[in-house]
């Protein structure tokens, strides 16, 4: 998911926010859209009581083994982000009344945003997205086992070879 930065010639418009929490975003957040994105948050947290929150992007994010919602505010509009795509594509006609795109939702208040469809939405996307399992902070990576790294063993005709450049022809 890639999302634009602001450029230099406008205002920010919280495209991204460099607020290292939930709590810090919504803090720095215009206070007409703070209710709206709080609403967001509750909606998340009860679909999927067991999501880890965190700022991912810029924006406030919820995993369990992956990242599967997310939302922001735009300059002119609130964006939701339900990251199994297909689950939105198949909701489509739930959605009347929002701008969708492949996993964004946007509506200029938050009473363009059928609540209802997105919490299930929203735990339908937790349940494609990845294990049920919670997540314990960042992307866990799987991690190798392997024996300690010696350095090879230089072998004897290797020992003894020298790198002479060759003679150059003269004529």
């Amino acid at each position: 998911m890639i999302l634009a930065k602001p450029s230099a010639t406008r205002p920010p418009d919280m495209v991204t926010s460099k607020a290292k929490s939930v709590d810090e975003y919504l803090a720095q957040c215009d206070a007409s859209l703070r209710p709206a994105l709080e609403q967001f948050r509750r909606l998340v947290k009860k679909a999927v009581p067991r999501c880890v929150e965190s700022m991912t992007y810029g924006m406030p994010t919820y995993a369990l083994a992956s990242p599967f919602a997310a939302f922001n505010a735009q300059k002119n509009y609130l964006s939701f982000y339900v990251l199994a795509t297909d689950a939105v594509t198949e909701r489509k006609g739930d959605l009347k009344g929002l701008d969708c795109g492949q996993s964004c939702l946007r509506g200029r208040k938050i009473e363009s945003f059928p609540l209802q469809v997105l919490a299930e939405l929203t735990t339908e996307s937790a349940r494609r997205c990845g294990s049920t399992a919670p997540a314990t902070g960042a992307k866990k990576r799987a991690v190798k086992k392997t024996a300690p790294k010696t350095a090879p063993a230089k072998s004897a005709s290797r020992a003894t070879k020298t790198t002479a450049k060759p003679a150059s022809k003269k004529k």
